[in-house]
Formats: C-alpha cells, sequence, structure tokens
C-alpha cells in the first residue's frame, strides 16, 4: 500500500497530528498502530477542560478528525522501517506500506531500572538506553526488556556481537514470539522472561 505520510501509533500525539494534516487539507495519510483499545484514565492538565476521561478525549478529537477525513487505521506489529529511494518502506506483519514522509507517535519512553546505582552506571556508560550509544563490537551484550525496541536492537546488533542476552522483566513480553524465534535460530542469542532486576554491579 502506498500513501503520502505514514503515522506510527495512535494515540494523543498521533491524533494532533492527524487533526492538523486534516485541517490543512492533507488526506492521503495512514496510520499504523499495534491495538485500537487505549487504557482508561482522568485527565487534569487539558486546558479549558477541569476533567475529562482520556477515552472521551480521544473521541472528542477523533469526531473532530473525521468532520475533515476519514483516516485509514492499520492494526498491525512493525517488523522494520528502512529507506529506500528517498521513500520509507515501513514492513509489518500484515503487509508492507511505502510513504514519502514517516511521522512517529509510538509514545516510547525508556523505562529505567529500579536500582540504586542507575544513575551511576548510566551516566558512566555501563549501561545505555539506547544502543547507538553502546560499543559492541565483539562484546557481550544484555538486554533489558522485552517490547519492540529490544527486537529492534537484536536485529541490528546480530553478527556484530559475541553474544546477546535478552532479560525480560515480564513473563509474556509484546515481542515474546519474535524475540524466541530470534533465540532459536541464533546460537549466540538467549532469551529469559520474568526476570526480576535486583542490582547490577560495576
Amino acid at each position: 500500500m502506498v500513501a503520502k505520510i505514514t503515522i506510527v501509533g495512535n494515540g494523543f500525539a498521533s491524533l494532533s497530528c492527524q487533526l492538523f494534516f486534516a485541517l490543512n487539507g492533507i488526506t492521503d495519510f495512514l496510520v499504523i498502530d499495534r491495538k485500537v483499545e487505549h487504557s482508561r484514565y482522568e485527565i487534569h492538565n487539558y486546558p479549558g477542560i477541569k476533567s475529562i476521561s482520556n477515552i472521551e478525549l480521544i473521541k472528542l478529537i477523533s469526531d473532530q478528525i473525521n468532520q475533515y477525513c476519514t483516516p485509514n487505521l492499520i492494526l498491525a506489529n512493525i517488523d522494520y522501517i528502512s529507506k529506500v529511494n528517498n521513500q520509507f518502506v515501513i514492513r509489518t506483519n500484515i503487509e508492507e506500506y511505502i510513504s514519502d514522509y514517516l511521522v512517529i507517535c509510538s509514545g516510547f519512553t525508556s523505562k529505567q531500572l529500579n536500582i540504586d546505582n542507575y544513575d551511576y552506571l548510566e551516566k558512566s556508560g555501563k549501561i545505555s538506553s539506547f544502543i547507538t550509544e553502546i560499543k559492541c563490537i565483539n562484546t557481550k551484550v544484555v538486554l533489558i526488556g522485552g517490547g519492540d525496541r529490544t527486537y529492534s536492537y537484536c536485529l541490528s546488533l546480530i553478527g556484530k556481537c559475541d553474544e546477546i542476552i535478552i532479560l525480560s522483566r515480564s513473563f509474556v513480553c509484546k515481542a515474546y514470539n519474535k524475540l524466541i524465534c530470534l533465540s532459536d535460530k541464533f546460537k549466540k542469542l538467549s532469551f529469559v522472561n520474568n526476570v526480576n532486576i535486583k542490582s547490577i554491579d560495576d
């Protein structure tokens, strides 16, 4: 499928982006997200509104967008994104999408570990929230996580490291099946889930 713009994510950042496009007459865009459901919580800091649930606010914004266009929402898991001939190629578990522009609104933030010396380890370069900051050639790398970002890091590290160990703090993580498949395929990659990390020694 080809679209002028692809938006990854369908939360508030994505809805704001969709609304901006719609108000400016840009309708050739599609939205890719893993799920359509949103967790329910109350919002108390939205300008002009004393209190509103996120579900109600999402509906208000969606209704406003639908006055101008009907976004094409694709429910899929993104496997990887590349750039070919100055276009973005987004491959999902359903099909491949091609766009001139790509907007990332996935809401991803790094989750810090609940250990006493986390700040010291991060500042000293012993650990990092972003794989690009790690000099990982010919070393053993431990990845803590179990989501799409961890899976992407694994793909970029395979063939560069002596060994990759993935520790997931959840029993069933978002990228569980993909990580299991990777560990079965590559002998130097191991995956352990439901791990409680108490400390990391320097």
